[in-house]
């Protein structure tokens, strides 16, 4: 069976990634390749209700620095003034 990271980051590099940055992993995407590895029932499961928690909390993370890296480039914009 494939590892769990792995097929965390197989699906993480083929994300979409719109305008305002990454989306999220689509249920679909996660079940086609489940299929692919050929999954029995109960991985499956785990790796349906599991990869998109860990895909939420990749995301929550990647918006925050995002937020961060905005709030010191405006703050060193307004020190130089």
């Amino acid at each position: 069976m494939i590892q769990f990271w792995t097929f965390f980051t197989t699906l993480h590099t083929a994300r979409q990634v719109g305008p305002s940055g990454p989306q999220p992993i689509a249920i679909s995407d996660i079940y086609a390749l489940a299929c692919m590895e050929q999954m029995g029932e109960e991985n499956m499961e785990f790796v349906l209700m599991a990869i998109p928690l860990m895909d939420q909390e990749y995301l929550k993370i990647h918006y925050e620095q995002i937020e961060k890296k905005k709030k010191s480039a405006s703050k060193s914009k307004v020190k130089k003034r």
